[in-house]
């Protein structure tokens, strides 16, 4: 497999996961268990209760996805600049994993508001359905 295929498949992949242990997070009621935001009460690995523990890896594995973007875009903006497609859809799943991870920091500060948790599924979907796109795109490349 080619770089742009491993990184978009295992974005796609790790997007879902997310998802998942996103709504890990909501059901064990763990979304507040770090009050503060990209740390956990100013720490980078708090004293990891189960909560805290479900938590940071919400972000933790987030910010690893991140990443898989970023590259993602790269490679496709550098290797396949002439295929406009795959550079558009990786950009768009860059520039909505930007917005979702700010969405994810008012999801803690907003001390989990129902509008902004609902905007956070809703932008993760949105994400997720581009990181597929991306995934799918590449493969025929």
């Amino acid at each position: 497999m080619n770089p742009l295929k491993t990184l978009s498949v295992s974005s796609a992949i790790g997007i879902y996961i997310l998802i998942v242990v996103g709504g890990i997070t909501t059901q064990s009621g763990s979304g507040m268990a770090c009050p503060d935001w990209p740390l956990c009460f100013g720490e980078f690995l708090p004293n990891l209760t189960t909560s805290v523990l479900i938590e940071m890896t919400h972000r933790y594995l987030a910010m690893v996805v991140g990443f898989l973007i970023l590259g993602t875009f790269i490679v496709a903006y550098r290797s396949y600049r002439d295929t406009t497609y795959l550079v558009t859809t990786s950009g768009i799943t860059l520039v909505l994993v930007t917005i979702q991870a700010y969405i994810g920091m008012l999801t803690v500060t907003s001390i989990l508001d129902p509008a902004i948790v609902t905007i956070h599924l809703a932008v993760s979907t949105a994400l997720f359905g581009f990181s597929v796109i991306t995934a799918l795109l590449s493969l025929r490349t």
